[in-house]
């Protein structure tokens, strides 16, 4: 009989939801902790907040300087590239900084 299985992870300052849809409990907990993994692996490259993710990494870059990042690092950069443009740049991924310091004032 198929079960839903849930499964719930705390990651990027907010709560992910698995809804799982099998009869193998043990094979639904394996895919679960996959899914669980992969979002912690994009954490760790997309967060600014973690020293030495590649966005931090970005942040903390001179005008002159270079970096290799992650090819899933580039392509959300990219991503929000072409967001920027097609909203006529309300969407910006700059404003993390200033966003946060009107917060705390």
């Amino acid at each position: 009989m198929t079960q839903t299985h849930i499964i719930e992870h705390e990651a990027m300052k907010t709560t992910f939801v698995l809804r799982l849809l099998s009869d193998n409990a043990l094979l639904a907990k394996q895919v679960g902790n996959a899914c669980i993994e992969c979002i912690d692996t994009m954490e760790r490259q997309l967060s600014r907040h973690y020293p030495g993710s590649d966005i931090w990494q970005v942040n903390q870059m001179q005008a002159d300087q270079s970096l290799f990042i992650s090819e899933d690092s580039y392509e959300c950069l990219r991503l929000a590239f072409v967001a920027h443009k097609r909203t006529g740049g309300l969407f910006d991924i700059t404003l993390g900084r200033q966003i946060e310091h009107y917060k705390n004032t």
